[in-house]
């Protein structure tokens, strides 16, 4: 088993530092959270709260979304701007969340501006976005795997606690050209404002909303048998591709986890110990995709997958959840920014100075560590004006020297470790 170990090391850094420390780290988890979560469309008089508006949040429901736009799209029969607004928003009705194919044709009377094609377009902000977070997940998934060796560990800190969250990403892309915001549907919260509104007797806009304002009992009344004949059956095989496909992506993220909580992994060193960051995001993560992995399981297995809303989003279990996941998330946040220390030549990490962290991130080459009693921590410079004399400085931090014989320079004086300016004859 491995060891655990912690330590406060980041009184020495400085407010610019953290600010930009604190940018690095929260920009691949803002960036995937706001990218993944559904724009809410609000078909009834009554707010939601907050906790039942976070779940769409939940990494959780953006790898469902991801799923369920794949699969409506792969099973669509046929496909126009009418179902790429439908399948994209979040619609908040009298019995909560819904996002099922039949609001493809009872949300009609409420849209006020379709996107302008059936896909995105390469120039579009959705474009740019997926682009943003693919790049992040590619370099993540590109670090963990070359870190399994061991290497990845060192290079935890503060600005890369929520960096594996990135790999997530990765799982936009087959949905890709179907995410979009580009689109308007009117709704309770703004119907007596004079807003453009297309009636339900022909496709006019007229000018005032409150000439036509359809009840969302009418809406939710409407058959859903032309929405069923829009789709092919959930059985055929346009249906079992992206379920298999996703199946296969999450088990695999999780087997990643998983082995990422063993003693010794690659976010242990070599001796199995964990820094308190490294052992809370593997604890995290490890329980996040764990839930993932079993709720997408259960839906998928039962074939539930015709709504690109979680179908769980409502219960009470899942708001908990939700809230345990950013519950944690600050946890990680805390402890990494306790942990995390600058090293002599500007990267950070979790790991203490007394490990061999700092030579993993530094290069064993060029490290000076005034601490240790077998590697160099001093420089000897010749003292112009006295030719048989050197000046021994003490050095704790990174000095680079062009070959290896320029390093008989540098002399190792244990007795003198915190002096900085000492004369001793050549010998």
């Amino acid at each position: 088993m491995g060891v655990i170990i912690f330590a406060h090391q980041s009184g020495d850094i400085g407010l610019a530092e953290w600010l930009s420390l604190f940018t690095l780290s929260l920009t691949p988890l803002v960036a995937h959270l706001i990218a993944g979560a559904p724009p809410p469309t609000y078909l009834d008089r009554s707010k939601p709260k907050w906790h039942e508006i976070i779940g769409h949040y939940n990494p959780t429901s953006i790898l469902w979304r991801y799923f369920a736009i794949t699969d409506r799209r792969t099973r669509a029969k046929c496909w126009n701007s009418s179902h790429l607004a439908a399948t994209n928003a979040a619609f908040w009705t009298t019995s909560g969340w819904n996002g099922s194919e039949e609001m493809i044709e009872r949300s009609q009377p409420y849209r006020l501006r379709e996107p302008e094609g059936t896909r995105i377009g390469l120039s579009s902000i959705s474009a740019i976005t997926t682009l943003i977070v693919t790049l992040q997940g590619v370099q993540a998934l590109h670090d963990l795997i070359a870190g399994m060796s061991g290497g990845y560990s060192v290079t935890i800190s503060i600005s890369t606690v929520f960096f594996p969250l990135a790999i997530f990403g990765l799982l936009r892309l087959p949905a890709a050209l179907w995410i979009t915001n580009d689109f308007i549907y009117n709704d309770h919260r703004t119907v007596e404002q004079p807003l453009l509104m297309r009636s339900r007797a022909n496709s006019d806009l007229v000018a005032n909303s409150s000439k036509y304002e359809p009840s969302i009992n009418e809406l939710l009344g409407t058959s859903t048998n032309e929405a069923y004949s829009q789709f092919h059956p959930i059985r055929s095989w346009r249906g079992i591709l992206p379920r298999a496909f996703f199946a296969i992506a999450i088990i695999g993220v999780w087997l990643l986890t998983l082995f990422s909580f063993s003693p010794w992994t690659f976010l242990t060193n070599h001796d199995g110990v964990f820094t308190g960051t490294a052992f809370a995001m593997s604890l995290m993560y490890l329980a996040m995709m764990s839930v993932t992995m079993v709720i997408m399981g259960m839906y998928l297995l039962r074939r539930r997958t015709t709504s690109t809303i979680i179908p769980c989003i409502g219960s009470n279990w899942y708001k908990m959840y939700t809230m345990f996941i950013f519950a944690s998330m600050l946890v990680v946040f805390v402890i990494a920014a306790l942990e995390s220390r600058r090293t002599p030549c500007g990267k950070y990490t979790t790991f203490p100075a007394t490990n061999d962290a700092t030579l993993n991130l530094c290069g064993r080459s060029n490290y000076l560590n005034s601490l240790s009693s077998t590697s160099p921590f001093a420089v000897a410079i010749r003292l112009r004006e006295e030719g048989d004399l050197l000046k021994v400085v003490s050095v704790n931090g990174w000095c680079h020297y062009d070959s290896i014989g320029t390093a008989k320079t540098f002399f190792s004086y244990p007795n003198y470790s915190n002096s900085t300016n000492i004369t001793t004859r050549v010998l």
